[in-house]
């Protein structure tokens, strides 16, 4: 099944990020339009090194999309070939464990379309079939989610008391501008002070043995 065809079940699943807290100005506080930065501990596979930005937060839970998984698939390859999208229009983002064959769309508009969901400053959340063809027909800045990561209520309240989470407010940059094998390091960095180097090791490194 070209992935496609499951961006209509998206739109339930953007429904429920709709059904969260009203938004917190603590950069600290868990709430929709916040990063989450994996913690060093964190050693889940799924998220391990993964910041998160949590498209709803509230009584029935959280939900958020990975932003620095970019997947091998052109965006062009699952989309309908009627809308005429090139390589260049990048690819498609790995959002999280949960649900990967349903389509999330984040992108940046001046007025909110019907059919979406504001998540932080000018940026939106949509399942719906129409407005993913037009915002892609108007070639604005956008980023596609396969899939998203979802915790049941108090569970992400819970992993966060825990260690396995560090807080930040989102920012425009990081969503949809900033390297994704760097946002990780960056902003562990800020929130730790502590610089992580991903760099393979040179055998000079080893010694000699």
């Amino acid at each position: 099944m070209r992935a496609w065809l499951a961006i209509g079940v998206g739109l339930a699943v953007a429904s429920l990020a709709g059904a969260d807290e009203p938004p917190t100005a603590d950069p600290a506080e868990l709430g929709k339009g916040k990063l989450l930065v994996a913690a060093h501990q964190l050693a889940d596979p799924n998220f391990a090194q993964s910041v998160v930005l949590l498209l709803g937060y509230g009584r029935l839970g959280a939900l958020g999309v990975i932003i620095n998984r970019p997947t091998t698939v052109q965006l062009s390859e699952v989309v309908p070939e009627s809308l005429r999208v090139t390589p260049q229009a990048g690819v498609v983002y790995g959002g999280g464990p949960v649900a990967p064959s349903v389509m999330l769309l984040l992108f940046r508009a001046e007025q909110p379309p019907d059919e979406s969901l504001p998540v932080f400053a000018d940026v939106y959340l949509s399942g719906s079939p129409s407005v993913v063809e037009d915002e892609l027909a108007r070639g604005g800045t956008f980023r596609m989610y396969a899939g998203h990561a979802g915790w049941a209520p108090g569970q992400l309240d819970g992993e966060v008391e825990r260690g396995d989470w560090h807080i930040v407010a989102a920012d425009i940059d990081a969503v949809f501008h900033r390297p994704a094998e760097d946002l990780w390091s960056e902003l562990i960095q800020r929130t730790t002070g502590r610089w992580v180097d991903l760099r393979p090791p040179r055998a000079a490194d080893h010694g000699s043995g």
